[in-house]
């Protein structure tokens, strides 16, 4: 399901290269970027052959690797099977429904940021919340805070829109979909927490019982 998220904003992201103006010189390198390196990781992912070559280059990166990509039984191994086995019907469905999902999330940052006064329109609204979950993949900030700032900041503000403004539309992102929805997930696992089976807890290390130990 990530990588229908990951496909979805990289489409609208592209976009959004080629919808701004002051890129405009640099739309059309970007786009290529974009679509070639979508299409070298679908031919790793899915043809045997790319399969065969991340393995290669993840032996030599050492025992630590071997989980993800060296060994037959790694991660990038059960990827590739489980994406060859996704029928041409499960993948049209997946894809629209991750269309429906993200229109209704580009919906809600565009009802946001009509909230707070932004003269902006439902495209440069998407196309800036795009890029600024693609910028929070990035694993140098705590749930994208700062770096999802400065792309919506840099990117509506060549739309006309004020750094304060944009900074105030961002944190609303964050407290809407972020901070929002773990609190609704807090008080849901309070009052009804997921049960959690005892023998996993202990065999897997993070619960001791002190049975069997001196």
């Amino acid at each position: 399901d990530r990588l229908f998220d990951l496909a979805a904003l990289l489409v609208v992201g592209a976009a959004a290269l080629v919808a701004l103006p002051a890129a405009a010189g640099q739309a059309g390198a970007a786009l290529a970027i974009v679509l070639a390196v979508s299409a070298v990781s679908g031919w790793l992912l899915l043809d045997r052959r790319g399969v065969a070559l991340l393995q290669t280059a993840g032996a030599r990166l050492g025992p630590w690797a071997s989980g993800w990509v060296g060994s037959p039984q790694s991660r990038l191994v059960q990827l590739h099977h489980a994406l060859r086995a996704l029928s041409p019907q499960t993948l049209v469905w997946a894809g629209a429904l991750t269309a429906l999902a993200y229109a209704l999330y580009f919906g809600q940052c565009w009802l946001l940021a009509q909230a707070a006064g932004l003269p902006v329109g439902v495209g440069p609204v998407s196309y800036a919340t795009a890029l600024g979950s693609l910028v929070t993949l990035l694993p140098i900030s705590i749930s994208g805070l700062g770096t999802r700032e400065a792309t919506l900041i840099l990117y509506l503000g060549a739309a006309g829109v004020q750094p304060e403004s944009a900074l105030g539309f961002s944190l609303l992102i964050f407290a809407v979909f972020y901070a929002g929805s773990g609190a609704l997930g807090l008080m849901a696992w309070w009052l009804k927490p997921a049960p959690w089976p005892r023998a996993s807890l202990e065999t897997s290390g993070g619960l001791h019982t002190g049975e069997g130990q001196a």
